[in-house]
C-alpha cells in the first residue's frame, strides 16, 4: 500500500515551499494584525487587564524561574523543591527571569511579548513555508481561525506558545528530510529528538509521540516493499524521542521518587477509569466541535491516503502530518475523558486548534471544486463573516473592555500589593491556587493545593499534620481567593455572627485542603475573625466570594 509510503516525484515539480501569493499574504496579515493587537495590549494596558487575561498557573511558571536565577533551585514557595513544571518552557522563560525584577509588571509583561515573537515566527514558518491551498477563502478561513483560537489562545503566559512553534518546526523539519516517504539515519534521530522537545513542551504531548510511533508501524505493515526502510524509522525516530525524554524521567525518578511531575500524578486516575459526562462540559463549546471534526477527519483522511495519495510530494506530507495530529487528537480526548481526575483547562486544547486550523482546508477546498460554485462561495464567506465577528466580539470583551471588578485574577493581584507592602520580606504565607499572588507579593508562599509542592506535602495532608507542616515552616498568614458556604470541600465549619464571610460577621471559619493523591481532606485550619488582616470587596451579588487574609496562630 503506497500511500502509507509515498515516495513518486511531484508531476509539476512543486516540492517546494509555498510562495508569497495573494492568500498567503492575506494570512499573514490577518495574522500580523492579532499580534500586534495583543503586543500592544501586553505592552501598554493597565496591568490589572494583563493580569486579567493570564490564567493563575501561568505565575507558577514566573515564579518559580525567578527562584532558579535567583539561587533557590526549582521551588515555587522558595521552601520546597518541585517537579510541577513543564521543562522546556520553564528554560525557555529563565532568561527573561534573570534579566528582570522579580515580581514585577514588566517582568509579567515580558513573559507574555515573548509568547508573541514566538507564536509569529510559527505563524510565518507555517503559512509562507508549508500551508498549501488552491481557494483564497478557505486560506482566509483557516488564517482567522489560527489568530484566534491559537494566537490569540496561546498568548496567556503558560507553555502554548512555545508548543506551537515546536510542533511547526517539527512539521517542517519532517517536510524537509521527507520522514514518512525516505529513510536516513540521522533525519529519522533528528526528528524523533524534535519529537521529544515537543513532549517536553507539553508532557501530554505523549500521545503525538504515540501516534507518530503508530504511523510509522502501520507503514511496516502496509508498504512490503519498503518494510527494512519502515522498521529503521521507527526505530531511530523512537530512540531519538527516548534519548530526550528520557533523561527527565530519570530526574523525576531520582528527585522526587516517581517518573511523572507531581502535578501530572495528581490529575490522573490511570489506570482506574474516572469518567463522568461533566468532562465534556470542561471541554467547552469551543473545542467539542475541534474534537468531533478529529472524529470524522481521520477516517476520511486515512481513506483518502490510502485509496488517492496526492502527486504533490507537499500535499502527501501534510496529509500523513494531520493524520498523525487527528490520532493524537482523538488519543487524549480518550485519556482526558477516561483518566483525568480534575485540571482541565482551556489552554490544553490549543493542539486541537491548531489541527482544526490546518486540517480544515483540504475537505473546504474538495467542497468548493465538487458543489456548485456560487452557493459555497457564499456559504464560506458567511462563515468566514461569523467567525471574524464571534472573535473580535470574545478578544475586546476579554481585554480591553474586560470587568475587572468580577476578576479574582484582579483581586489576587491586589491583595499581593497589600501584601508586599505591609509584610516583612521574610514572612512566609499559604494559598490555595497561589500563582499570582505569590508572584506579585515578592514573598513565600507555600502552595496548598499540592500541585506545585511535591509527593511529602500530599503524606502531610493525608495524616492530619497540616497545621503542624504549616508551624514548622514558619508561616504567619494564610489567605483564601474564595469561600462559599455551600463549599463542603472546602469549609468544616463556620461559627459565631450570621455565620457568613464576606460582611465579617463571625467569630472562626475552619478550612480543610484536598489531597489530591489520596482523595481525602486535611485536618481543618481554625481562623479568627479577630485575626483578619485583610480583605477584598464583594464583587458579585448574593453570593460570598471574598478574598481574605489571616494571621495564623
Amino acid at each position: 500500500m503506497h500511500a502509507l509510503h509515498p515516495n513518486n516525484k511531484s508531476r509539476n515539480g512543486s516540492d517546494g515551499p509555498t510562495s508569497l501569493n495573494l492568500s498567503t499574504i492575506l494570512s499573514l496579515s490577518i495574522i500580523a494584525a492579532i499580534s500586534a493587537y495583543l503586543l500592544a495590549v501586553f505592552v501598554f494596558a493597565d496591568i490589572e487587564k494583563v493580569v486579567h487575561r493570564v490564567p493563575d498557573d501561568a505565575a507558577y511558571f514566573f515564579r518559580i524561574a525567578e527562584n532558579i536565577t535567583s539561587g533557590n533551585g526549582p521551588t515555587f514557595d522558595g521552601i520546597h523543591q518541585t517537579n510541577g513544571y513543564h521543562p522546556l518552557w520553564l528554560m525557555t522563560i529563565l532568561p527573561v527571569a534573570a534579566v528582570t525584577e522579580d515580581g514585577s509588571a514588566t517582568a509579567f509583561r515580558a513573559y507574555l511579548v515573548l509568547q508573541i515573537g514566538l507564536l509569529f515566527m510559527a505563524s510565518w514558518l507555517l503559512f509562507s513555508r508549508f500551508m498549501p491551498t488552491r481557494s483564497l477563502f478557505t486560506s482566509l478561513l483557516s488564517s482567522i481561525l489560527f489568530a484566534y483560537a491559537v494566537i490569540y489562545k496561546s498568548a496567556n503566559g503558560m507553555e502554548s506558545a512555545l508548543l506551537v512553534l515546536s510542533l511547526v518546526v517539527l512539521f517542517l523539519t519532517g517536510w524537509r528530510f521527507r520522514v514518512f516517504s525516505r529513510f536516513n539515519l540521522f533525519s529519522a534521530l533528528g526528528y524523533g529528538v524534535l519529537l521529544g522537545m515537543v513532549m517536553l513542551t507539553r508532557l501530554d504531548m505523549v500521545f503525538l509521540g504515540i501516534a507518530v510511533s503508530g504511523f510509522c508501524l502501520a507503514q511496516v505493515f502496509f508498504d512490503p516493499n519498503g518494510r527494512s526502510r519502515a522498521i529503521w524509522r521507527l526505530v531511530f525516530v523512537t530512540t531519538g524521542a527516548t534519548l530526550v525524554v528520557l533523561p527527565y524521567l530519570l530526574y523525576n525518578l531520582h528527585n522526587f521518587g516517581a517518573f511523572v511531575p507531581i502535578s501530572g500524578s495528581l490529575k490522573s486516575s490511570f489506570p482506574a477509569i474516572s469518567f463522568t459526562a461533566d468532562k465534556f462540559r470542561a471541554i467547552g463549546p469551543l473545542h467539542l466541535p475541534f474534537l468531533l471534526f478529529a472524529v470524522v477527519y481521520v477516517p476520511w483522511c486515512a481513506l483518502r491516503l490510502i485509496r488517492n495519495s496526492p502527486t504533490d510530494p507537499r500535499h502527501r506530507y501534510l496529509r500523513c502530518s494531520l493524520l498523525v495530529l487527528g490520532v493524537y487528537v482523538l488519543l487524549h480526548a480518550v485519556n482526558l475523558v477516561l483518566f483525568i481526575d480534575w485540571g482541565i483547562f482551556r489552554w490544553q486544547f490549543i493542539p486541537y486548534a491548531l489541527f482544526l486550523a490546518m486540517a480544515l482546508r483540504e475537505p473546504t477546498d474538495y467542497v468548493l471544486e465538487r458543489w456548485p460554485k456560487v452557493a459555497t462561495r457564499v456559504l464560506v464567506s458567511v462563515l468566514i463573516v461569523l467567525v471574524s465577528v464571534v472573535a473580535i466580539y470574545k478578544i475586546s470583551r476579554q481585554t480591553l473592555l474586560a470587568r475587572l471588578d468580577h476578576s479574582w485574577h484582579v483581586q489576587a493581584y491586589r491583595a499581593a500589593l497589600w501584601t508586599r507592602a505591609n509584610t516583612q520580606p521574610m514572612d512566609v504565607l499559604a494559598m490555595k491556587d497561589a500563582g499570582r499572588f505569590a508572584y506579585f507579593s515578592r514573598r513565600k508562599v507555600i502552595n496548598l493545593d499540592g500541585v506545585v509542592n511535591n509527593a511529602e506535602y500530599q503524606e502531610v495532608l493525608r495524616s492530619g499534620s497540616l497545621n503542624e507542616y504549616l508551624a514548622r515552616n514558619g508561616v504567619k498568614y494564610i489567605v483564601q481567593q474564595s469561600i462559599r458556604l455551600n463549599d463542603e470541600n472546602l469549609l468544616k465549619e463556620i461559627s459565631g455572627g450570621s455565620r457568613t464571610v464576606s460582611d465579617g460577621n463571625y467569630e472562626t471559619i475552619a478550612m480543610r485542603y484536598r489531597c489530591l493523591k489520596y482523595d481525602t481532606h486535611s485536618e481543618p485550619l481554625v481562623l479568627h475573625r479577630d485575626d483578619e488582616v485583610y480583605k477584598s470587596p464583594d464583587p458579585r451579588e448574593n453570593e460570598t466570594h471574598t478574598f481574605v487574609i489571616w494571621r495564623y496562630r
